[in-house]
């Protein structure tokens, strides 16, 4: 049908005035609708007879299929063109949110690390200071029942005989008081009456006893 209407298109389209939103002859002036229509006009034509004219829309509905796969297949690339872009946008999106989201964990991840690290400290300095605390309450007490008042303080023994506090505490073997005693400032130098210092007292007495490895820890307190 399209291609019998096609000649009517071609002789009347223009002359019948078909391409108007209304018939230019003045006779049935009936709108043209979106649609395929077919006109037939009241006024004779050239040959005598009706007119019959095709609206726009009319030649549009009749285009091949070709013209119309045409169209359809830029349709469809303008929309896979839109759907691409939305797409990467969304991709973007996307990507941004996870970005954040990544920031925020690293974020709370280093404030964990610097709560623990905190905490760590915080205990450290609570076990240092209780120590500290120990040592003085044993320091006192050992300074106490020894006698002495002073960490240089000479003693008498015998009568001719005398001894400082970091002798006595090599004497003993206590290598935590001989620490606390070097830490108050104890003389590391002084000589007892036998002419030995705190170091070469506890080196003679290891050998003495025979039993070096327990007085290591006095001899590096004293270093």
């Amino acid at each position: 049908q399209g291609e019998e209407m096609m000649p009517k298109i071609g002789n009347n389209l223009f002359g019948c005035g078909g391409g108007s939103e209304t018939c230019c002859v003045s006779c049935s002036k009936e709108p043209v609708h979106d649609v395929f229509l077919e006109r037939v006009c009241t006024a004779e034509s050239d040959n005598g007879g009706p007119s019959t004219f095709f609206t726009l829309a009319a030649v549009q509905g009749k285009m091949s299929d070709g013209a119309r796969s045409d169209v359809e297949e830029g349709e469809l690339q303008r929309k896979v063109v839109v759907l691409e872009e939305r797409l990467r946008m969304e991709a973007e999106e996307q990507e941004r949110r996870q970005q954040e989201l990544d920031r925020r964990e690293e974020e709370s991840r280093r404030e964990a690390q610097q709560r623990e690290r905190e905490q760590q400290r915080r205990r450290q300095e609570l076990e240092a200071e209780a120590k500290k605390m120990e040592d003085e309450r044993v320091f006192r007490i050992w300074m106490e029942r020894q006698g002495f008042k002073d960490v240089n303080e000479k003693r008498k023994t015998f009568f001719f005989s005398f001894t400082y506090p970091l002798h006595v505490a090599v004497q003993e073997n206590n290598a935590d008081v001989v620490r606390m005693l070097v830490a108050a400032g104890a003389d590391k130098n002084r000589k007892d009456w036998g002419g030995l210092t705190p170091e070469q007292l506890a080196r003679n007495m290891s050998k003495k006893l025979g039993i070096n490895r327990v007085w290591d820890l006095t001899l590096d307190a004293l270093r």
